[in-house]
């Protein structure tokens, strides 16, 4: 149970892990690029013929909290979310490492606890339909645990990638 992974176990993650950021990351820009769109449409149709749809402007509302919640897995994959680097930077060896893992370990701390209670809270609201479109608004919270599934899964590889590589710190 207290096995540390191997490099072939870690291989083997990297590869699941990869073919899930590709996915994520050609879902998160189609839903980016139809989000962008639908909002073109509903400034036009707003601005020159007077007329506003309902149904799009609610649909965009779903699109751009599925499509936050898939980039910030992609960012945490990236290592583009917030940490203050200014002071980590100058932090180097093994102080530095051990950082990295306690960072590693608060991340995957916090999502899982974002993970359980967005969990919840989407269950919560499955019986409530949104107004227009007739959803379940389940179905919109569920980006929540969707997406901390992901960062938890991205921050497992680079936890494993910091314990394996211990040596070289």
């Amino acid at each position: 149970c207290g096995k540390t992974p191997n490099r072939k176990e870690h291989r083997m993650l990297k590869r699941i892990s990869n073919v899930f950021y590709r996915t994520l990351y050609h879902l998160s820009a189609v839903g980016f690029g139809a989000l962008v769109a639908l909002l073109f449409i509903q400034i036009v149709t707003r601005n020159l013929l007077k007329f506003t749809s309902s149904s799009i402007d609610e649909f965009t509302k779903f699109l751009f909290v599925w499509v936050m919640y898939l980039e910030i897995s992609l960012a945490v994959r990236n290592e583009r979310h917030i940490r203050v680097d200014f002071l980590i930077d100058k932090i180097k060896g093994k102080t530095r490492h051990a950082l990295d893992i306690i960072n590693c370990l608060l991340t995957i701390v916090f999502f899982v606890v974002l993970f359980i209670f967005g969990a919840q809270y989407g269950m919560s609201n499955v019986r409530m339909i949104s107004p227009i479109l007739k959803w379940s608004m389940g179905a919109m919270y569920l980006c929540i645990p969707v997406g901390c599934f992901f960062s938890i899964l991205f921050s497992v590889e680079k936890l494993i990638k910091l314990i394996l590589n211990r040596e070289d710190a």
